[in-house]
């Protein structure tokens, strides 16, 4: 068990996950979307700029293809919710927040595409579909509701926030092998 900022779970650890078919569909709401963002910010704001444990990622890497996958065996809510508020800072704006992982949902094709290209229009094409809209949707409207259409200071926030998320931001990291159950 190990503890990986955020830079480097995604940029040195590997950026590639696969969310096998046992996980469930991605269905963090609202309240849950808003309360990582909040605290996330929150802990960025502190003076010491202490780290902020996300939560864990149990992951077995296999290859495939000849690349390393990371079949993700918990994690997945926080992992998707990352990968959705990175989006949403680079179309803000921020360049730099180009999401430098993949997500491949094994039994729900399409989900990987969407997410790289999030429409509201898209949203109605399944239930999947929609609640990584509403996540995005939710961010936004933190975002919007925190910095009250100042977009310097919005601008300034996201990148406050993205330098904290992948400096500071930090996962447990728990590889299983290939024996464990």
């Amino acid at each position: 068990i190990n503890a990986f900022s955020v830079k480097e779970l995604f940029s040195e650890k590997g950026a590639r996950y696969e969310i096998p078919v046992y996980q469930r569909d991605y269905a963090w709401t609202e309240p849950q979307i808003r309360q990582l963002v909040q605290d996330i910010a929150d802990y960025a704001k502190e003076e010491v700029n202490n780290n902020y444990y996300i939560g864990s990622l149990i992951v077995y890497e296999r290859t495939l293809d000849n690349h390393v996958v990371y079949e993700t065996i918990d994690g997945q809510q926080r992992l998707t919710t990352l990968y959705i508020l990175f989006s949403y800072m680079k179309a803000s704006g921020l360049p730099m927040a180009e999401n430098k992982f993949t997500l491949d949902y094994e039994t729900r094709p399409g989900t990987a595409t969407f997410l790289k290209n999030m429409t509201e229009s898209g949203a109605d094409k399944n239930i999947d579909f929609y609640h990584i809209w509403s996540a995005r949707k939710s961010i936004g409207e933190w975002f919007g509701e925190t910095f009250s259409g100042d977009l310097s200071r919005q601008v300034a926030a996201l990148f406050k926030l993205y330098t904290y998320i992948v400096e500071h931001v930090q996962v447990i990291w728990y590889e299983v092998g290939a024996g464990e159950d």
